[in-house]
């Protein structure tokens, strides 16, 4: 009788690789142990999900080896997926670690990327930039993810994510660089999350700029959030002329300047939770106007000024009248509390 033939063995090492990335990251590297032929063939994988609620020095090793600093010959499958999540951690391990495993799957030109950091770590100063994770330029990434962290640096020149689509973004005190200037560099950005939160102002930082300048943008959610700083005050400047959808979460009322809306069809805002200047009362009402061609709108808030003005203002009458008149479909919820 003729010996047995591991068939699964004499496949390609790419078909291999794509066969383990089925399975769980961490079952996939078990299968290293399996024979010489399997060794290396986590280098073909194209799907990785690490993570770790505490960063061991086995993990750390771990993600060495799949993520090396240095691309060699034999590593050159390009990443789709990538998932890197840790919940706690020291300070360093962000720049000595998560930095270099991110440059290493953008070299290898990951598609995909998702990338959880821990918001606080004891001893360090949030927006640190010594302690941010960095993200370098690539053309492959089509999305990109990432939440918390003590910082954020990226190119914010055009070209530098020309093929991204999809980014959605959660950060405490970002940069201001990056808020007027990142979303304007992405030529093919179709969809836009941002949630920002700010509890630490710098002096000379009471104005804040966010542009949004995205000629193929269809979706937008951007909710801000303060922390007893009320006398910051944002300008938010919208020009998306391919927009369907917005969402605008807003504590304290920035003066937003809406441009180019003509496509809008679902828009939702929530404003006004506490408002410490009466006169931006009257840019709810001013936002409305910007937004007065939408089939769909929902209108929720908190603050007893903005219901005051918003409903008894003779704009928000006229308004109505011509969402009733301009809409095909045509729905307004005001909710006051």
């Amino acid at each position: 009788m003729s010996k047995d033939v591991d068939i699964i063995s004499t496949l390609p090492d790419d078909l291999l690789g794509r066969i383990i990335s089925l399975l769980p990251t961490k079952d996939a590297i078990g299968t290293a142990v399996l024979s010489s032929r399997w060794k290396n063939l986590m280098d073909f994988v194209p799907v990785l999900d690490l993570a770790c609620h505490v960063p061991t020095a086995g993990f750390i090793d771990t993600v060495k080896k799949l993520l090396p600093s240095t691309s060699s010959s034999a590593n050159t499958q390009v990443i789709q997926n990538l998932r890197l999540q840790i919940c706690e951690c020291h300070w360093c391990i962000v720049p000595v670690h998560v930095n270099r495993w991110v440059r290493s799957a953008i070299e290898r030109k990951v598609v995909h990327l998702d990338v959880c950091l821990p918001d606080f770590v004891s001893g360090t100063v949030a927006n640190d930039m010594i302690l941010a994770l960095r993200i370098i330029a690539s053309d492959s990434l089509q999305t990109l993810n990432i939440r918390g962290g003590l910082g954020l640096c990226m190119p914010c020149s055009t070209g530098s994510f020309k093929n991204l689509k999809t980014f959605n973004l959660r950060i405490n005190n970002p940069d201001k660089e990056i808020l007027a200037n990142l979303f304007c560099s992405l030529p093919q950005l179709e969809e836009l999350s941002v949630e920002a939160t700010f509890s630490m102002i710098r002096p000379g930082d009471m104005n804040i700029c966010i542009n949004i300048i995205a000629p193929a943008l269809k979706q937008l959610c951007l909710c801000i959030n303060q922390k007893d700083y009320h006398d910051v005050d944002f300008k938010i400047l919208i020009d998306t002329p391919m927009l369907k959808y917005i969402f605008l979460g807003d504590d304290f009322l920035a003066a937003y300047l809406v441009k180019s809306l003509p496509c809008i069809v679902i828009a939702t805002l929530a404003i006004g939770m506490n408002l410490y200047h009466e006169d931006r009362v009257f840019r709810a009402i001013e936002l409305l106007r910007r937004l007065s061609n939408v089939k769909y709108l929902s209108v929720t808030s908190d603050a007893s000024a903005v219901s005051e003005h918003c409903l008894r203002s003779p704009t928000t009458i006229s308004l109505l009248d011509n969402f009733q008149q301009n809409s095909q479909f045509y729905m307004f919820y005001v909710f006051f509390h």
